[in-house]
Parts: structure tokens; sequence; C-alpha cells
């Protein structure tokens, strides 16, 4: 029988801190299944820009944990239940070491997304809609600046960098909704006070792709779950 490219399993319900008595978590793993991918050939950086970025940069798409957990995978509830908001919040995305940190993250719309350079070299940030459409492009050209922008819309926004770091590559989803999260560096993730019910689940890659899961969750109980990308 041939194996899936997502593997969902509900391993368990656990106690949950949930106060409301009606909301559980979702908390699980993404994980890298099958042999390592190689990564492409590491970048030159001009030796204008050496100083602040290295001589050279790793490819760092693909970042997985020696047993296999996968980072940088946004987790997220694709049929949220209705009549739920969420605190807006802000958000940054910090030009350092000549690349986005944090690379991957996701927002609600209605968040402010902070652009800033913790750099001593020009950046030039440039946010992207999906389909290519300009979100906004920043010159951020000394240490310290930082610019705000409003997150109006749902979607995913990548970022490049126009100030000849070819190399730079940042992304942010915005969604709708509270519903969501990042994996860490060991894969591991956790979507707390989802109120009960059952859900489809998205999992996004950079690289990888999306994969497909559901859960059910259950009051004052955490809904375990492990999805893999090969």
């Amino acid at each position: 029988m041939k194996r899936s490219a997502a593997v969902l399993i509900v391993l368990c319900f656990l106690p949950s801190s949930s106060p409301q008595g009606r909301t559980g978590s979702i908390v699980g793993e993404t994980m890298l299944g099958g042999a390592a991918r190689a990564p492409d050939p590491p970048t030159r950086v001009k030796p204008a820009d050496a100083r602040a970025c290295g001589a050279e940069v790793a490819d760092e798409s693909v970042a997985a944990s020696a047993a296999g957990g996968l980072k940088d995978v946004i987790v997220y509830v694709d049929n949220p239940p209705a009549g739920t908001t969420a605190a807006p919040g802000r958000v940054k995305l910090t030009n350092r070491n000549c690349r986005f940190q944090p690379r991957v993250q996701a927002a609600t719309v209605g968040a402010t997304l902070v652009v800033g350079n913790d750099d001593d070299i020009l950046h030039n940030t440039h946010g992207y809609f999906e389909g290519g459409a300009t979100f906004f492009n920043l010159g951020l050209p000394f240490r310290g600046i930082e610019v705000p922008r409003p997150l109006a819309r749902a979607g995913m926004i990548t970022f490049k960098c126009d100030a000849g770091h070819t190399w730079m590559r940042g992304f942010l989803l915005v969604l709708d909704h509270g519903f969501y999260a990042v994996s860490d560096a060991s894969g591991r993730f956790r979507i707390p006070q989802v109120p009960a019910g059952s859900y489809r689940m998205k999992a996004w890659h950079e690289r990888l792709g999306s994969r497909d899961a559901s859960v059910t969750v259950a009051p004052d109980q955490e809904a375990a779950l492990r999805i893999e990308f090969k």
C-alpha cells in the first residue's frame, strides 16, 4: 500500500489548562520523512557586504532537526468556527545578519507589521502579495530604522531584498482568525484555545508545499497530531 505524503495520527487526549471549559488545544509536530534533501549550494556575498552577511550564505529553506522535526511550517485551522475573533497585535520582520528574521511567521488581519533593519548596511525590503503585486517596497538605509505597515487582507506575503541580497526570503501568512502556529526548531507546534469541534487542518512549507489533515478537539483536552512532509 502506497504511503500517503501527509500522515495524521491522533495520539491521545491529555488534560489541558483551558479556563473556558469548551475549548482545547491542538499540539503536534511536523516531520521531514524520507531521505534528507540536499541543500542548494551556498551563495557568495559581494565583498562590500561580507562584514554584515559573511563571505557566503547557506541554503536555509529546509531546516530539520537530527530527529527529523521540520522547522518553519505554518499549521492552521482551515475551517475556523464562526464568530471567533483574535486580537491583531504586532509582528516584526527584521533584517538581521542579511536574513529575514523570523523567516516564516503568521499573523491576523488587522495586525501591524513592523519592518526593521539591525544591520549596518542598506537593505531594501520588498513585500509581494500572492500573484506578484507589490505590498510595499522599503529602503532601510541604516541600523535601527523601523517602518510599520498594516496587514489589511488575508493571504501569503513573500519578502525579498532588492539591495543585492538575492538569497533573502521571508514569508508571512495573514489569516482572518487566530488558530495557527509555526513549528519550532524541533518541529513542534501548539494552537491553544480552540473551540471544541472537528477541523480541517493545513500545513504549509515554503519548499515542500502544503499538506492536509484533520483533527477533533474535545473540551479541556489536547488533540495531538503529526504531519509528515517528503
